[in-house]
């Protein structure tokens, strides 16, 4: 995945190193050990490469080099080895774009599972679907104006969760 600093690094003790001003990035998974307790193992590492996928990506956009991968995050250079006046904004940027990807990712995952579990079962709702459903209805509500249930199926979680795809697409 991308450059690594372990490659551009060669020669250490070697004198034709040089100075730069760089902008380290760290990002990980707030609550990541309560997380990863409640989940299968398979399915956290899945979870996780997903995760890692994003942030990579969004370092990459912005011509940013992955450091190293830790347990629930990673570092990533700004700066170095391909210089940049303005690192510091790439860096943000980069962090603004892990931000906006992982809530998308998330709410299409969210939504995906509602419209799932509530047209399996429709009217049984389980106290998962409860839960998705109140994450979902800020983004549900307004489209449920304009399209009503359909032999009782409420298709906004499905029209939601196409216009995410949608935008997770234009931002790649």
């Amino acid at each position: 995945m991308g450059r690594s600093l372990s490659r551009v690094v060669t020669g250490i003790g070697k004198d034709d190193g040089e100075r730069k001003l760089v902008t380290v990035l760290f990002a990980d998974v707030s609550g990541s050990m309560d997380l990863a307790e409640s989940q299968d193992p398979e399915e956290w590492r899945k979870i996780m490469q997903r995760f890692f996928a994003i942030l990579a990506a969004a370092v990459e956009r912005f011509e940013g080099t992955v450091d190293k991968f830790t347990g629930d995050g990673v570092m990533a250079v700004f700066g170095a080895p391909i210089a940049h006046e303005d690192h510091a904004r790439r860096a943000c940027f980069a962090a603004l774009r892990m931000l906006a990807q992982t809530v998308l990712s998330l709410f299409s995952v969210a939504l995906l599972a509602y419209v799932v579990l509530s047209w399996i079962a429709p009217g049984a709702y389980s106290p998962a679907t409860r839960l998705l459903g109140a994450l979902c209805e800020p983004l549900l509500r307004p489209v449920r104006r304009i399209i009503p249930p359909i032999a009782g199926l409420d298709l906004a979680p499905v029209f939601v969760l196409i216009g995410l795809q949608a935008l997770q697409l234009v931002l790649r």
